[in-house]
């Protein structure tokens, strides 16, 4: 039995918004997520929510990711990644 509340945190408006060819973040990829768990019905009941994103200042990034993490998204975001960042799931569709 699961207890407490999970929240998926997505948007529509992601779809709209199109990065740069370079940057790690694929729109495409977040909505086919959500597809997913839409279809598997992990998205209705109690405790459960989709919100969307808020922008969020970097102090409260690093309670949720680590700095090293933070810092191959930052490098990523310029086009450069290597290895660990593929590790980490950055630049993978």
């Amino acid at each position: 039995m699961v207890t407490g509340k999970s929240v998926f945190i997505y948007s529509s408006e992601l779809e709209k918004y199109r990065y740069p060819p370079e940057h790690p973040f694929n729109t495409i990829r977040a909505k086919r997520v959500r597809d997913i768990i839409h279809t598997m019905g992990l998205l209705t009941g109690d405790g459960r929510s989709e919100v969307a994103p808020e922008p969020a200042e970097r102090i409260v990034l690093k309670k949720f990711h680590t700095v090293r993490y933070l810092h191959a998204l930052k490098t990523a975001s310029k086009g450069k990644w290597d290895a660990e960042a593929l590790d980490m799931g950055i630049g993978t569709f």
